[in-house]
């Protein structure tokens, strides 16, 4: 147990010493957070959906309680961008600010599906913050879902840190978290808040990690596990400890005790 929590930390260390550094490619002042994500992944979970006909069509077809909804909002314009932000939540289960004023052709097709009469062009159509607040507490309500702030950022923050403890690489921690944020409808928060709590949560584990590491090893076992974890040959047998045996056939189990002899200096 206590190779594997070593080794663990070894390799998040030296991965986040390679990492930390790495600009992201979404804002100048980035350059301390995790790479996670690929800019073209960002863009497929946080840019703004692409739909093509048939999915405008099923996204921004009302139901009979999402249309008894709009008495809600005064004008036609503000119900247009409640059905768009609407649309949006359905297909990605979150929302867009001021990204919904460059959705023109979404705009321009529920101008004319829903209120052909009033010929609205889609570039004179605007929203003010609290209309755009007031269409998603709406949506909201009606989805069961809830905003990742306060005591819920808390407790997804103290899953993240569950989380880390687990998985070395951020991209599974991120993985799980996204698993989370689903499975208890909550709206995912920005993609740099995402990495921000991946970042502290792994290092926070890679601190404890060493904390337990100087408080229980004696010098000399510190020793032996710096040459094993500095060796190539050794480091790829301590991820084989790391794995589970397949079966309790007598194979297998002579494997096991044959790894365990080979780090038996260091146990």
């Amino acid at each position: 147990m206590l190779i594997d929590t070593l080794n663990g930390s070894f390799l998040l260390y030296n991965w986040m010493a390679k990492t930390t550094a790495r600009p992201t490619g979404h804002t100048s002042g980035d350059n301390h957070r995790l790479f996670i994500l690929k800019d073209k992944e960002v863009e497929a979970l946080y840019g703004l959906p692409q739909f093509c006909d048939h999915e405008k069509a099923h996204y921004f077809t009302l139901e009979e309680e999402e249309n008894s909804l709009l008495v809600l909002f005064r004008t036609a314009v503000s119900k247009i961008f409640f059905i768009l932000q609407l649309g949006y939540f359905k297909a990605r289960k979150k929302f867009f600010g001021s990204q919904l004023l460059l959705a023109q052709d979404d705009l321009c097709y529920l101008a004319s599906r829903y209120f052909p009469h009033l010929g609205l062009q889609p570039e004179e159509m605007t929203i003010s913050k609290p209309t755009r607040l007031q269409g998603q507490a709406v949506i909201l309500e009606i989805n069961g879902y809830r905003l990742c702030k306060g005591k819920i950022r808390t407790a997804f923050q103290e899953k993240a840190s569950t989380v880390a403890a687990i998985y070395t690489k951020p991209i599974f921690v991120i993985r799980e978290l996204f698993h989370y944020l689903k499975g208890h409808k909550i709206v995912a928060p920005a993609y740099l808040v995402l990495q921000d709590i991946t970042g502290n949560a792994l290092g926070e584990h890679l601190f404890r990690m060493e904390r337990y590491t100087n408080q229980f090893l004696s010098e000399s076992h510190k020793q032996v596990l710096d040459e094993l974890l500095s060796q190539k040959e050794s480091l790829y047998e301590l991820t084989l400890l790391k794995g589970e045996p397949k079966d309790f056939s007598l194979k297998e189990m002579a494997g096991e005790i044959q790894y365990h002899l080979l780090l038996s200096p260091s146990i």
